[in-house]
């Protein structure tokens, strides 16, 4: 998790130091591909402000065409290169994500979406006859269902482990990073990094306006603040709930501690969920995640 922290970190200093400027330099091969191949993983970013204004103001009617005319790539080209943080934009790239069949991806950008620094909604509407974030809510909601009868949740639905004998939740790899299927409080699936470093499950910001939106979260639920210091040395700001129930493959753990992250941080399976188990362990083989007693 750190390792893919570090190694993203240098790119993504470059997209801020240059939020007032376009994000791709125009007619770059190498880096559009770079970022088409980000794209696909859900980890794209669009890090580009005020300054990218006039040039989105200007691709508008463009993009809006292809939305329509559901040419996803050159949608989702249009909308790297560009890179601006709007509701808008992260709605386009998680159209396009969804119509290419990259429906975690599509999840994520989704959830950027409702938590984008700049609204094309407002006492001038600007979003090219999209209701938003409405369409986006209902986008995510059509999304999450596709994601919970995919392969990686069928597990899910299994029976959970005889008394004493272990559960073993299969994992996936997505880059060296390991994947568990995960739904909190019966209503957000995901799938979430293993990582035995975190202190806490944590969620992004776009995910708990879902639980909230679900009264899956209570003013009683919310258990204070906290900080949390990246690997890169930066520091985030969390906010601390409790998670009635956490479904990790066929094991159900309850009363878990979570935070609510910056809203483009990931999704992480951390000690809060692994300390509810005696023991547990990795299988790289597998690659499964091993659990047993309480």
């Amino acid at each position: 998790m750190r390792l893919r922290l570090i190694a993203g970190f240098a790119v993504l200093a470059f997209a801020l130091s240059a939020c007032d400027e376009q994000q791709l330099p125009q007619n770059d091969p190498q880096a559009l591909s770079f970022m088409q191949n980000r794209f696909k993983d859900g980890d794209a970013f669009l890090a580009c402000g005020i300054g990218c204004s006039g040039t989105y103001g200007s691709a508008r009617q463009g993009l809006a065409a292809a939305y329509q005319n559901q040419d996803w790539q050159e949608l989702a080209d249009a909308i790297l290169t560009i890179g601006s943080d709007n509701d808008q934009a992260w709605f386009y790239l998680a159209a396009a994500a969804d119509g290419l069949g990259y429906e975690t991806a599509a999840q994520r950008y989704y959830l950027l979406s409702l938590t984008a620094r700049f609204h094309c909604h407002g006492p001038v509407n600007v979003c090219d006859g999209l209701d938003l974030p409405k369409l986006t809510f209902d986008r995510l909601a059509d999304v999450d269902t596709r994601i919970e009868k995919s392969q990686n949740f069928a597990q899910l639905s299994a029976a959970p482990p005889a008394p004493g004998q272990p559960a073993h939740i299969k994992l996936t790899d997505n880059h060296g990073l390991l994947m568990a299927p995960v739904i909190v409080d019966d209503t957000v699936p995901f799938m979430a990094a293993v990582d035995s470093g975190s202190g806490l499950v944590t969620i992004p910001f776009g995910a708990a306006i879902l639980l909230f939106k679900a009264n899956k979260i209570q003013k009683s639920d919310i258990l204070g603040g906290a900080t949390a210091t990246l690997a890169n040395g930066g520091i985030v700001h969390a906010v601390i709930f409790k998670i009635h129930t956490l479904q990790v493959g066929n094991v159900t753990a309850t009363n878990v501690t979570g935070a609510i992250t910056e809203p483009s941080s990931q999704f992480l399976l951390g000690q809060s969920f692994l300390s509810h188990y005696s023991s547990w362990s990795i299988d790289n083989a597998g690659p499964s995640l091993m659990v047993q007693g309480k």
